[in-house]
């Protein structure tokens, strides 16, 4: 009798935690969740961008004046493809989709920053990106 109670407690907790799921996959993605950021000038951010990671690497002239475009354009496709991607599918699976679209763009914007600068600027651009990502992975945890 105890293991039927047991067995049937289990399951009860699985349809709830699934049922749970389902109903917040399906909520829209409210305005107060669209991130500020996608409204920011994309210049804007990447001149924040550039400054914080100024600490790091020592840009020549010529490496600044071809970084910039590309991540102002890169930051540019980010926050249009946020916006259309949360537009078309709110909720979780939009997140998701944003998700894999933001890699993309992402590894897109290495290829295009190796052709101007040497590997361990790269590198340190990478590790710079990556630390920030983690920032803001623990700002959002925590508030």
């Amino acid at each position: 009798m105890l293991k039927n109670k047991t067995l049937a407690t289990l399951i009860m907790t699985a349809v709830l935690v699934l049922s749970a799921f389902l109903i917040l996959s399906c909520l829209p993605v409210r305005a107060a969740d669209v991130p500020t950021r996608l409204d920011t000038p994309p210049e804007t951010l990447v001149d924040g961008f550039l400054q914080g990671l100024a600490a790091r690497v020592q840009f020549t002239p010529q490496e600044l004046s071809a970084v910039r475009p590309i991540l102002i354009e890169q930051t540019r496709k980010r926050q249009d493809m946020a916006r259309a991607r949360l537009a078309a599918t709110p909720g979780l699976a939009g997140l998701r989709g944003l998700r894999d679209d933001l890699r993309q763009i992402g590894q897109e914007t290495d290829a295009r920053l190796a052709t101007v600068l040497p590997p361990a600027k790269l590198d340190a651009v990478r590790a710079y990106r990556e630390e920030r990502r983690k920032e803001a992975k623990a700002r959002r945890l925590a508030g």
